[in-house]
């Protein structure tokens, strides 16, 4: 997580607590993660976008779905059938 300037001395590590599932959302257990090139310009704040922080970046990340709000579960199911 970065919560200033994009310097690697200003990098923390935390564990969150996780929160309740609200309608529409889904917890993923991340496996793997990718800084990409857009990363470092947001922290930067060279794109323009306002960005607030702290913020964690990642474009792109790879893992599982460990948990879903229950108006998901038609969803989750169709994701997960296997393909003919």
């Amino acid at each position: 997580m970065f919560s200033g300037e994009f310097r690697t001395s200003k990098r923390e590590s935390r564990s969150f607590a996780t929160a309740e599932l609200r309608p529409g959302d889904a917890l993923v257990e991340v496996a793997a993660a990718s800084l990409n090139g857009f990363d470092p310009m947001i922290l930067a704040g060279s794109t323009g976008l306002r960005t607030s922080l702290p913020m964690i970046p990642c474009g792109d990340y790879a893992g599982r779905i460990a948990d879903a709000h229950p108006c998901l579960s038609g969803a989750l199911q169709a994701l997960t059938r296997p393909s003919r």
